[in-house]
């Protein structure tokens, strides 16, 4: 069994937000993909974590054995990270995307994480078809 850790990061952050909505906002997802991360971890170690029957959100025993593997490995996850070193991104990172399905949230939150970092441009713009300046190869 592989574990993704991106899926174990929802996990924690919906333990540790109480809920499914306020995890989304910890990990940059809608409510509605953080509940389809948890679905992939469940069908993954093929277990409940989450007692659905509860009236609030409430971790099975197998919930409560993986939080604590879960948050040992994302522990050690960033342990790695900083001992090894991870390169800063670098370059242009350009988003386009035609007015009619603009996701003006998903593109400012990703225009956010890179805002910080000096060697990041970003650049962003919504336009109707060929004004996007898609080139074809």
């Amino acid at each position: 069994m592989i574990l993704d850790t991106v899926l174990l990061r929802t996990f924690v952050a919906v333990v540790e937000a109480n809920g499914f909505t306020g995890a989304a906002g910890f990990v940059n997802l809608t409510q509605s993909a953080v509940s389809l991360h948890i679905k992939r971890l469940e069908e993954q170690v093929g277990r409940r974590l989450f007692d659905r029957t509860a009236p609030k959100l409430a971790l099975t025993s197998d919930g409560e054995i993986l939080l604590s593997y879960a948050q040992r490995i994302l522990a050690l996850e960033e342990e790695v990270k900083t001992r090894l070193g991870h390169p800063e991104p670098e370059g242009l990172v350009r988003f386009g995307a035609p007015d009619v399905i603009i996701d003006y949230f998903h593109i400012a939150a990703a225009l956010r994480r890179t805002s910080g970092n000096p060697t990041v441009q970003t650049s962003g713009r919504a336009r109707a078809g060929p004004a996007l300046g898609h080139k074809r190869t």
